[in-house]
């Protein structure tokens, strides 16, 4: 179904005009020549709505009584919009005379659709990221694509509590918790290095092993033997001196002499005692030492080791869940990669933004012709049953990327009207394919 004329009556700028419409129509004329105009009359049929303002001299005292905008079908259908100083009327008539019961929900299926104006969209991918996000709500309307929480987490990808409020996910809160996984993934594994490395670290740093003895026990033994050895020397030199006494008491006064000889052998017996007790001592104390030593390393070695183990079951539990965001990587892609295998155009994806057509970048990767053809394509999924498609800013094109446009337009199967600045008065030219 396409438009076969165009009837403006006291509509804007124009007191009358009259459009035979082909498959591509472009109008072109400076600025204020009512270019804009014709396209805005479109409008006011198919998006509804009051506005007084379009009706010509409107605030001045000449202004028309009306503006009436008429558009007439190739199944004769007649398409009829009024407005006046204090209301609008939609009146469609259909091709045996018969008048539509409900207009506005008639006219409301011929067309639609026109928020994705094919020049918009390529021109988007030349705003950088305000451009990626505008074409991102284009293809969101003409490729609605959601997932279910169920459905994300049937692919791998457990959610938090936060996460489970949302119980659907449209493409861009998609791609942000793909992007959140990535981003716990690389913390995770960043996490995992530093513990193997402080596993590394403290393995280098035990010191040598000390054997399997117990050199705590064999410690407490010779501080033990020590002890006897000591109590036995007291024991002997109490002896010694308890003998010394008795015989200090019968001879001193009549043989201080032999009392200084006692006294002397008593002190030689007394260093013979400590002599022979060093040499038995001496060795008990170096081998003390020696074991108070190697049990202070043994339990450092039982501490780094006990440090070591902890810090790999940490690494363990680290790895795991690395694993599990890996999985959760791949489920989520290839959920994303089923979802989108079933659009109504294959090949379409959208990672961070951007538009990608069969693995290339929209913007850097396709032709101009390829970018017009797939622009036409998509507002094709989203147009009415008229096949209608407004377009504006026709201008922004260079001669080059104009001829692909017009060709793409010509090759996409809708009615193109496009609007566009030149010089001079106003122009309509009905290209048909």
């Amino acid at each position: 179904m396409k438009i076969k004329s165009i009837s403006l009556r006291d509509f804007a700028c124009f007191e009358s005009l009259d459009i035979e419409p082909g498959t591509v129509t472009v109008i072109s004329a400076a600025n204020g020549n009512g270019k804009s105009s014709i396209l805005k009359a479109l409008l006011s049929v198919f998006e509804g709505g009051w506005d007084p303002s379009v009706i010509r001299d409107w605030g001045k005292p000449t202004a028309a009584k009306r503006a009436v905008v008429s558009l007439l079908l190739d199944n004769e259908t007649l398409i009829k919009k009024t407005t006046t100083h204090k209301q609008s009327t939609l009146e469609v008539v259909a091709g045996d005379g018969t008048k539509v019961a409900s207009p506005a929900a008639y006219v409301s299926q011929l067309a639609s659709g026109f928020a994705l104006d094919p020049i918009s969209f390529v021109a988007a991918g030349q705003k950088g990221a305000a451009g990626w996000k505008e074409r991102q709500k284009f293809l969101q309307t003409v490729l609605p694509t959601s997932f279910t929480a169920e459905e994300i987490e049937a692919a791998g990808c457990e959610l938090d509590d936060a996460e489970k409020v949302l119980a659907t996910w449209d493409i861009e809160a998609f791609d942000l918790l793909l992007k959140n996984r990535f981003e716990r993934r690389t913390a995770v594994n960043t996490k995992k290095e530093t513990l193997d490395g402080t596993i590394t670290t403290l393995t280098r740093s035990l010191p040598g092993e000390t054997g399997s003895k117990d050199w705590a026990k064999e410690a407490k033994e010779l501080e033990a033997d020590i002890q006897r050895a000591q109590s036995i020397v007291d024991q002997e030199l109490v002896t010694v001196d308890r003998d010394l006494d008795a015989t200090l008491a019968d001879f001193r006064q009549q043989f201080e002499q032999a009392c200084a000889d006692a006294r002397a052998e008593a002190e030689k017996q007394r260093q013979a005692i400590r002599e022979v007790a060093q040499k038995q001592m001496d060795p008990k104390k170096a081998e003390l030492a020696v074991a108070q030593e190697r049990a202070r390393a043994a339990d450092k070695v039982a501490g780094t080791k006990a440090d070591i183990e902890k810090v790999r079951a940490q690494s363990r539990e680290a790895g795991k869940v690395a694993v599990a965001l890996d999985r959760a990587i791949e489920g989520l892609r290839d959920l994303k990669k089923a979802k989108l295998s079933q659009s109504p155009l294959p090949g379409i994806e959208i990672r961070d933004g951007r538009l990608f057509v069969d693995g290339k970048d929209y913007d850097s990767q396709l032709n101009t012709a390829t970018q017009m053809t797939v622009a036409f394509q998509l507002a094709s999924l989203g147009v009415g049953k008229m096949g209608l498609m407004l377009c504006d800013r026709g201008e922004s094109f260079d001669d080059s990327t104009w001829q692909e446009f017009l060709s793409a337009a010509a090759a996409s199967g809708l009615q193109v009207i496009v609007a566009k600045v030149s010089s001079g008065d106003l122009k309509i030219e009905a290209i048909n394919a």
